[in-house]
């Protein structure tokens, strides 16, 4: 197995980080205790002195952060508002990092490029790509042959995502921003990352009334790689207990990767079974992929902006493929 790929933390780097909801605030951890400056940029006012006291540095607007000489973004803002936040931070000169999914809508994604034409520097933020234990599942998925399917799932129990908030009241259960395929879109990614990006797909998207929210609360998407395997997902917000797992079935046997227990396990044509624990913490995962975005992604392992784009147009894909109860290309 190859090793996990280790960049050194630039101490030397001034990151600002706007918006400081859960994940904004788990940025801002890994950070500071890796040795960056890093600073915050709240949306709402009241929450500047919290965060005075919890020791961080925390500014009014972007412009105050830039005069504090910050080098570089993170975007946490409410999915509805990632377009608009990383044009105003392309526009100050600074490279992105937008938590996922990159905009609510392609149009708005596309936003971006309108406004910055010249190849902007914006990536997104699907860290699952900098779990060592993806990384093994990769590395060993060769030893299986050729793959004809895949099957990925991601379920969990929307209530207990953040307990200190009525999940109704999140932008998880707005239609025009959440929903489990923008909201799992890190399931989408690394999908078509390994395994081939779609031209066309079949999807069922619904919402069983089971919530109370706006948006869908489960989607299965399927489609077949050019010259690979056929894939599908499964997603939703209902299940107890969290699972996210993939399974590949190959012609000399099937490799499964556990995201949550961090497991690879290869059970060959003969019956024998190997298994690769990968010990990683999920602060370990999210301070892989801030830092290798700091030093400018070198090993190119980050979702770009395009690739942050494709997905969106997945994402839409499918609510569309589902409405006609047909295969849908993707646009």
């Amino acid at each position: 197995m190859a090793p996990p790929i280790v960049l050194p933390v630039s101490t030397s780097s001034r990151v600002v980080v706007l918006g400081t909801g859960s994940m904004g605030m788990r940025h801002l951890r890994v950070l500071r205790d890796a040795g960056v400056a890093v600073a915050a940029v709240p949306k709402r006012r009241d929450r500047a002195v919290e965060l005075a006291e919890e020791g961080f540095e925390a500014f009014s607007d972007l412009d105050a952060a830039f005069a504090w000489g910050a080098g570089f973004a993170i975007v946490c803002s409410d999915t509805a508002a990632h377009a608009q936040d990383a044009i105003d931070c392309l526009d100050r000169g600074w490279p992105v990092l937008v938590e996922k999914p990159l905009a609510a809508s392609v149009s708005d994604a596309l936003r971006i490029a309108e406004a910055l034409p010249e190849s902007p520097r914006v990536w997104v933020a699907c860290l699952l790509r900098c779990a060592q234990s993806l990384a093994c599942f990769r590395d060993q998925l060769s030893r299986i042959g050729r793959v004809h399917a895949v099957h990925v799932s991601c379920q969990s129990f929307l209530p207990e995502w953040r307990p200190q908030r009525p999940y109704r009241e999140t932008y998880s259960a707005r239609a025009s921003e959440g929903g489990v395929l923008r909201d799992l879109v890190h399931d989408i990614d690394y999908a078509a990352w390994i395994f081939g990006w779609p031209e066309r797909l079949q999807a069922r998207v619904r919402n069983f009334s089971r919530l109370g929210i706006e948006a869908e609360e489960s989607a299965d998407l399927w489609w077949e790689c050019r010259e690979g395997p056929v894939v599908s997902l499964h997603l939703d917000y209902l299940a107890r207990p969290p699972r996210r797992e993939i399974q590949a079935f190959g012609e000399y046997g099937t490799l499964r990767w556990d995201g949550i227990g961090h497991e690879v396990v290869l059970l060959a044509a003969d019956g024998t079974c190997q298994v690769y624990a990968c010990a990683e913490s999920r602060d370990a995962i999210l301070l892989a992929q801030d830092t290798a975005f700091l030093a400018g992604d070198p090993h190119q392992i980050l979702a770009r902006y395009m690739e942050g784009l494709a997905a969106l147009k997945i994402c839409e894909a499918a609510k569309e493929a589902s409405c006609q109860r047909r295969e849908i290309a993707i646009g």
